[in-house]
């Protein structure tokens, strides 16, 4: 038995003229056992050639029971095989999609000998060049999620809603975020290799969210205040040099923007002009429901589908969420969903808040004209005890968010990104409810 047996293993690597051969000047009980050993290796083989998507019902769940009674008795009972099922506009949707993905990476191809050699000789100047280091490093400041949550609350609390549309602008940002994040998850395109030293992603690379910000935060505030070239507003009118100033200082915003990201190496270039182009039409997309949305957003008594807004946003914002696409056992897909949830989580309790505001007569709370200095110190005194307000929030839902986040974990230990799902909840509500109705009303009580 033990020849037989060191006989199978060697000849099991041998080509086959070679095995009878050598089967032929065997004794015949050795034989015999060498050919039953190598048909059942034979029939093991041709079983694993079978896709995951023919495995037996229940084969994985018997493999994880290790073992256990019963685990054999479910595959029996389960021994019919998966067959892929879909519907027409499905498999319609999946078409395209994977369509889209492979037009994409042809893209990213051909960047690499037409716009990438470019870049490499930008970045070996800048290892020589403080001057060049320092301004797209400032230029990744400007589109970084730290920027923003600077420039909404001073936004927020330093104009006056006939001026801008701050509810509506803000709920445009959390837009860019979510669709950004969507289309990353739904096209899954790596990033490229980053520099070393610079900065480290962990989610898809297209399309690049600094440069959809880029585009479309700047385009929209300006599209609505001045108009399109051509067909611009009264303001632009009036104003015609602060109107080119204003779409030049746009320009040179997005360009430092999405400049930065190339020379960091953590976009591609088909990454940042993914995102410029996505900007841009949800620009187009947002301009025309802007003031409805806006002013549903500041109306007291406003509803949807005969609801209250809170609860129908939350409703909503649930069904953003689950609708996400995602892969389970992917990191960057994973992190994907918690920057959208994240996004949902603040710009949900920053309209409500901006509602509640309003019912709460918060508007009595404006910032006055800037026509004196005394105007100008008032506004600084109200900003300044706004990032107070929001600071002891940031403190408070960190806490809370912290101990919740132990308690899941020792709940459900594999359960490795809820718990920052749970801690960007509980964070971004309450900055977002601090912004629109908590720092209005300190504001309105203290008189400034």
């Amino acid at each position: 038995m033990a020849l037989a047996g060191l006989a199978f293993v060697r000849l099991r690597g041998a080509p086959a003229c070679k095995r009878f051969a050598a089967l032929d000047d065997a004794p015949p009980a050795a034989t015999k056992l060498v050919l039953v050993l190598g048909l059942s290796s034979t029939l093991s083989t041709l079983s694993d050639v079978h896709s995951d998507s023919e495995r037996p019902v229940g084969e994985g769940e018997a493999e994880a029971a290790g073992g256990k009674p019963g685990a054999a008795a479910a595959v029996a009972r389960q021994g019919e095989l998966v067959t892929p099922v879909t519907v027409p506009l499905l498999a319609f949707l999946e078409l395209g999609r994977v369509m889209l993905r492979r037009y994409m990476q042809q893209q990213m191809k051909w960047h690499e000998f037409t716009v990438l050699p470019f870049i490499h000789r930008l970045r070996a100047q800048g290892s020589t060049s403080s001057a060049l280091h320092v301004l797209f490093s400032v230029g990744h400041f400007f589109g970084s999620e730290s920027f923003y949550f600077c420039a909404i609350p001073v936004a927020a609390w330093s104009t006056v809603g006939a001026s801008l549309p701050v509810p509506g602008i803000v709920t445009f940002f959390v837009v860019n975020l979510y669709v950004g994040n969507y289309l990353k998850n739904l096209f899954a395109l790596p990033r490229p290799t980053a520099s070393p030293g610079g900065p480290k992603e962990e989610d898809f690379g297209w399309p690049s969210m600094y440069a959809v910000n880029a585009v479309g935060l700047p385009f929209f505030a300006l599209r609505y205040l001045w108009g399109a070239v051509g067909t611009g507003t009264p303001l632009s009118a009036h104003y015609q040099l602060v109107t080119a100033a204003s779409y030049t200082a746009a320009f040179m915003w997005a360009g430092l923007v999405c400049g930065a990201r190339l020379y960091s190496g953590v976009s591609s270039p088909a990454d940042v002009q993914g995102g410029m182009l996505v900007g841009g039409v949800l620009v187009r997309l947002w301009l025309p429901i802007c003031d409805m949305a806006n002013a549903w957003i500041v109306d007291p008594a406003s509803t949807l589908l005969g609801m209250p807004p809170w609860l129908a946003l939350l409703g909503l914002a649930t069904l953003m969420v689950l609708l996400h696409p995602f892969t389970p056992r992917d990191q960057r897909s994973w992190t994907a969903i918690v920057y959208s949830v994240k996004a949902v989580a603040f710009g949900y309790s920053f309209i409500v808040g901006s509602n509640a505001c309003m019912r709460h007569q918060c508007a009595a709370a404006a910032p006055p004209p800037l026509d004196s200095a005394y105007a100008l110190l008032l506004l600084l005194l109200r900003n300044v005890l706004g990032f107070c307000c929001l600071g002891g929030a940031w403190v408070t839902a960190s806490l809370v968010s912290s101990r919740l986040e132990r308690a899941v974990r020792k709940v459900l230990p594999r359960q490795l990104h809820l718990p920052k799902c749970l801690r960007n909840l509980f964070t971004f509500s309450a900055l977002g409810a601090t912004i629109s109705l908590g720092a209005p009303l300190v504001f309105q009580r203290l008189g400034v």
